[in-house]
């Protein structure tokens, strides 16, 4: 790789953050500069822990489940687009 290729993202390190803190940090998706979404991740992570005293905190946990798990079977589709969108210099070109 030359000093000019642009550096892609690698799906190990999006697995590894996924299976770690991507249930309530949304880490895998701030990795592939899905920053609106890993935030949304991280707040409903943030109020899990706020409300775990309450029978909300155990609803919004599953939903928080739910979504880690779809996460899981998207995550090399996610990756590869990550990358396509670098390859394209950041944005699709047209025909």
């Amino acid at each position: 790789m030359t000093d000019t290729a642009p550096a892609l993202k690698s799906k190990k390190v999006a697995w590894v953050l996924w299976l770690f803190l991507g249930l309530f940090f949304g880490a895998h998706r701030i990795y592939l500069n899905r920053m609106g979404s890993g935030l949304a991740i991280m707040s409903l992570g943030f109020f899990t822990f706020i409300l775990s005293f309450l029978a909300v905190g155990l609803y919004v946990f599953i939903i928080l489940g739910i979504v880690w798990i779809i996460e899981g079977i998207r995550l090399n589709k996610l990756v590869d687009l990550e990358n396509a969108f670098i390859l394209n210099g950041g944005y699709d070109q047209e025909d």
